[in-house]
């Protein structure tokens, strides 16, 4: 509950969607009066020391597989607290036609949390860092995880999915997202080198127009260009006369 003045009390409206979806009410206990869901207190230790205690399991599905089995069989088996002539199972069978059916739609249990992407791109849930495209960094976002699947929306778009990691301090990384940043620095690398190129001569246009039909690699002929800038300074002369070697003299050796 969220806030209680004697007996009134509001409910965290999670809660009441989940008894609407499921019809059952909830009945909150007295302040400070454990005792009155004394119940429910045994079954968590019954499980706790019964199911649990020296359980071996890689997975939640195999988890999962293995607590049903157990519901099935000796957990099942052992006799009524209530009714020590039945079990727990015949007295579950006896009551079931009186139970409500559930609803054929299951209740949205999903996580659904909101998140920040920093400068990077990635964002943090649940102890581990998942990658974004790029283009979403320093953007509000949200996190709807199961226990299988993680999607993260940028407003009703989709704009990521993994595979949820229950490792702590862990990098999950869809390899689209940082070939995609990879490939936008390399871009913005190239233009850069290329404007730079372009202040200090008028010949570059043409220059890398003849470079890359005569089969030369533009991101080494840039490279080589902005050295022979670096070497040569502003001395604009210079650099234009260098400029005459042609593409076919920018190789490795040279």
């Amino acid at each position: 509950m969220l806030e209680r003045q004697g007996d009134a009390i509001r409910f965290h409206p999670t809660l009441l969607a989940l008894s609407a979806h499921y019809r059952f009410e909830p009945r909150p206990v007295a302040v400070a009066r454990g005792n009155e869901k004394g119940r429910v207190e045994r079954a968590i230790r019954y499980i706790r020391d019964n199911f649990f205690a020296a359980r071996h399991f890689q997975t939640l599905e195999e988890l999962n597989q293995q607590a049903d089995q157990w519901c099935q069989g000796i957990s099942g088996e052992r006799r009524c607290p209530e009714n020590t002539e039945l079990t727990v199972q015949e007295a579950f069978h006896q009551e079931q036609p009186s139970l409500l059916s559930l609803p054929d739609n299951p209740f949205d249990t999903r996580e659904r949390t909101q998140v920040t992407a920093r400068k990077t791109p990635y964002i943090r849930f649940d102890l581990n860092d998942y990658s974004i495209p790029h283009q979403h960094v320093q953007k509000p976002l949200t996190v709807i995880a199961d226990l299988k699947q993680l999607c993260i929306l940028d407003g009703e778009h989709m704009i990521a999915e993994h595979r949820r990691s229950f490792d702590k301090a862990k990098q999950i990384e869809d390899e689209n997202h940082i070939n995609a940043l990879w490939l936008q620095k390399t871009n913005a690398k190239q233009h850069r080198g290329q404007d730079r190129l372009s202040a200090a001569s008028a010949h570059i246009p043409l220059f890398l127009q003849q470079a890359i039909q005569r089969g030369h690699v533009l991101t080494t002929t840039l490279r080589l260009l902005n050295q022979l800038l670096d070497d040569y300074g502003q001395a604009r002369q210079d650099f234009s006369r260098k400029l005459k070697w042609g593409p076919s003299d920018f190789s490795s050796e040279k």
